[in-house]
């Protein structure tokens, strides 16, 4: 988000984690029909991860240019319509995920990796004020 449409580093990660929720339940659907959920593996992670999630956010309000204002960094106007899109791609994944060959999607997570990361060094750092 911030280098395609340039919101600011906390807008685009908020935004992110918001859109992050309905991508877990719809994966975790389609992983589940496919009787691939350990439930009790996902409460402990969940569990563990809202807790380091939580000091996160307490981490970043305490940064210099963090704020405290909860939602407010959550663009809100686009998410409805990524809301469908979100939750039917993530659904068609996890069954796709079912069907390929596990190096399939391993190189594609990979490569878009590599392409991540070529892209942040390619990026130029903003002059300090």
């Amino acid at each position: 988000m911030v280098g395609i449409i340039g919101s600011d580093q906390h807008r685009a990660h908020g935004t992110g984690l918001a859109a992050l929720v309905f991508t877990g339940i719809s994966g975790a659907i389609a992983y589940d029909v496919q009787g691939s959920v350990d439930v009790t593996a996902a409460i402990l992670v969940a569990a563990t991860t809202m807790v380091a999630a939580h000091a996160g956010v307490h981490f970043v309000i305490l940064s210099p240019d963090g704020n405290s204002n909860g939602l407010s960094n959550v663009t809100k106007s686009p998410l409805p319509g990524y809301i469908p899109g979100i939750l039917t791609g993530t659904y068609l994944d996890g069954i796709l995920a079912h069907v390929l060959p596990n190096t399939i999607p391993r190189v594609i997570f990979a490569w878009i990796l590599v392409w991540i990361v070529v892209r942040y060094l390619m990026t130029k750092m903003p002059a300090s004020s």
